[in-house]
């Protein structure tokens, strides 16, 4: 079931609505972000820098048949002299502040 995200057509967006229900997203919603690839996550925010860079390095090492996530792909990849090797993206850990 889509919400309704229409101004004119949700009452509960509506201006002057006394009626403030958050819109809560439903969990095939939520499972549709997570399925993104970087690419498709960089197309969607393209001034995002963080995003780009994942996206590139995404597209130039990850192999989807080889061992691991990409992240972690990428966070093993042997090009130093690559100009995006510094902030290339790495896993994330369990319990690492942000």
């Amino acid at each position: 079931m889509k919400q309704d995200l229409n101004l004119t057509t949700n009452p509960n967006l509506q201006a002057g609505s006394n009626n403030f229900d958050i819109v809560k997203t439903t969990l095939s919603d939520q499972i549709a972000v997570k399925a993104l690839t970087p690419i498709q996550r960089a197309r969607l925010q393209p001034n995002s820098l963080r995003l780009a860079i994942n996206a590139q390095c995404y597209d130039c090492i990850y192999d989807k048949s080889d061992v691991g996530s990409w992240r972690q792909q990428v966070a093993a990849c042997p090009s130093a002299s690559c100009s995006l090797y510094c902030q290339r993206p790495k896993p994330i850990k369990i319990g690492e502040a942000a």
